[in-house]
């Protein structure tokens, strides 16, 4: 996985890496995912998809994180995979994402964190040729 847990009390804090945008959004979204549940016991049965729009790339990524809790929260849907395609335009910043998986089942998934929601404390991004990296923090 290309995500690593950060130290901090009271919080569970991510740091997560992709060569592009759209890697580091999928990324994060299979870490979120991935902080939740056991994704290995989870079916690909249906398909989510969507797309969200920011003015701000910081703005974005804590949407998109929050928008999986959420799914999971109320829709009770797991995903087993995130594909996202980043876009950047003039004004704005979008991200199409689809996620693989299929509805909550409590006798087989199994819950390993409850995430309330993505928050703005201690976020950093980081953007070089090479790589894209962002630290976020979730409450719990």
């Amino acid at each position: 996985m290309k995500y690593n847990l950060l130290d901090d009390t009271g919080d569970l804090g991510i740091e997560v890496k992709g060569e592009d945008f759209s890697k580091l959004f999928e990324n994060l979204g299979n870490s979120v995912y991935d902080i939740i549940l056991k994704r290995e016991d989870v079916f690909i049965s249906k398909v989510d998809g969507g797309v969200l729009k920011e003015d701000s790339l910081e703005d974005l990524l804590i949407k998109f994180s929050n928008m999986i809790i959420y799914k999971f929260e109320c829709g009770r849907f797991v995903g087993k995979m995130v594909k996202v395609d980043f876009r950047r335009s003039k004004n704005f910043f979008v991200v199409y994402y689809k996620i693989f998986g299929e509805r909550l089942d409590s006798s087989r998934h199994f819950i390993k964190n409850v995430l309330k929601a993505a928050t703005y404390h201690n976020f950093e991004m980081f953007e070089s040729k090479k790589y894209k990296k962002v630290k976020i923090y979730f409450d719990l």
